[in-house]
């Protein structure tokens, strides 16, 4: 985890087996008391943002903050599904604040509705931006970054979503897979360095290069037992070398279980940087299209010659199709997305799993109907792609 880890008392906390059973399974009980004691901040109430405050909440965090200083506007309902035609002028994180709490009464749901202070950020170990635009993202996470506190902006437009995280300068993942430690029965090890180990042949050992392991129970060259972890190389179906040497350590005679030892994992995350315009471009607007493929053109060809961002040549269809898709929310990818970024809240609170590392894009260019398919469906002006009742909601 990061500087910024639930409070100390981890230790003490209770877990409900009954209720997170299955969360136990997965995480484990370490995880779960982390998770426990930790409290998120999720700014911005729509339709995304909800979907990631539902799943936080049911993973058992202490407590899920949603903040927002928009009103309910009758768009939020193509995707908001805490919200009705009865929210609208209400503040978005108030309307759905009851709703939320009502998933989990273990954990503490709180709507905000003021300006996002140094002071207030700081309280949180996790902070979500759904609705930020790049400047105040930025502003967030300059704030976030040198507290250790774990910031993520996530955005869906139309049918590309996006997500940047940023755990902070030194962010350790405990369990980078969450697997069960592999392990295999000692049937011989050789005596010099390296040592060649062998294992009886039941089952395929499923050991890399470069992993540590530890032995326990093995007779006749005890030092194995007491020393390591050792790091493991040239590794087959059923044997593997030590990079130690034991010729010093007696002969080996029998027995003995080896164990691979899970190291935690440490990572440096970067800031987030740059910006433009300051606005989605305007649905089915050629204009704002255009605009939109020379930014990304003039972008690709600032990078280096060799950058790994950098394209021969900018697609214009991609970017047409993210420009005239922007402004809407479309369920799906809010829910589909919800479910990413609430596994990366849980990652980050918990230390489990490898978070995303630090960039994750997507788009699903293969559900949009083609130009031709538009044209003939034919359409009135900007209103017919308002995300409540466009032909993508």
């Amino acid at each position: 985890m990061s500087k910024a880890e639930a409070p100390d008392g981890a230790g003490n906390v209770e877990i409900d087996e009954n209720l997170h059973s299955r969360q136990l399974a997965v995480y484990g009980r370490e995880a779960m008391k982390r998770m426990a004691t930790s409290s998120v901040l999720i700014t911005g109430a729509n339709g995304l943002g909800v979907e990631i405050a539902k799943n936080v909440i049911l993973a058992g965090v202490r407590s899920v903050t949603v903040h927002d200083t928009a009103a309910v506007a009758l768009t939020d309902l193509s995707a908001q599904f805490y919200l009705t035609e009865q929210d609208i002028g209400r503040n978005r994180a108030e309307a759905c604040r009851d709703k939320l709490a009502e998933l989990n009464t273990a954990v503490n749901v709180a709507a905000a509705t003021g300006p996002l202070s140094e002071d207030f950020v700081r309280q949180f170990q996790v902070v979500v931006a759904t609705t930020a635009p790049l400047a105040e993202a930025k502003r967030l996470d300059a704030l976030c970054h040198p507290a250790g506190i774990a910031f993520v902006w996530a955005q869906t437009r139309g049918v590309f979503a996006r997500v940047f995280t940023d755990f902070g300068p030194s962010f350790t993942v405990y369990d980078v897979n969450g697997e069960e430690p592999h392990s295999g029965i000692v049937a011989s090890v050789s005596s010099g360095c390296p040592a060649m180990v062998t294992c009886v042949e039941d089952e395929r050992l499923e050991f890399q290069d470069g992993e540590l392991v530890t032995f326990s129970e093995v007779v006749g060259m005890d030092k194995l037992n007491t020393s390591g972890p050792f790091k493991v190389k040239n590794c087959k179906a059923s044997s593997f070398e030590l990079d130690v040497d034991t010729s010093g350590w007696g002969e080996y005679v029998r027995g003995g279980i080896v164990v691979q030892a899970k190291q935690p994992k440490s990572l440096a995350f970067r800031k987030l940087e740059q910006a433009e315009v300051g606005r989605p471009p305007r649905p089915a607007d050629a204009a704002d299209a255009a605009k939109l493929t020379a930014l990304a053109e003039a972008l690709n060809a600032s990078l280096p010659a060799g950058s790994p961002a950098k394209l021969e040549a900018v697609d214009g269809a991609v970017a047409a199709a993210l420009a005239h898709g922007a402004s809407a929310e479309v369920n799906p990818m809010a829910a589909m997305f919800g479910g990413v970024v609430g596994q990366e809240v849980v990652k980050a609170v918990s230390g489990k799993f490898h978070p995303i590392f630090q960039w994750l894009y997507f788009d699903s260019m293969e559900s949009l109907p083609s130009p031709e398919q538009l044209k003939e469906a034919g359409g009135g002006g900007a209103d017919e792609y308002e995300p409540l009742g466009c032909r993508w909601g």
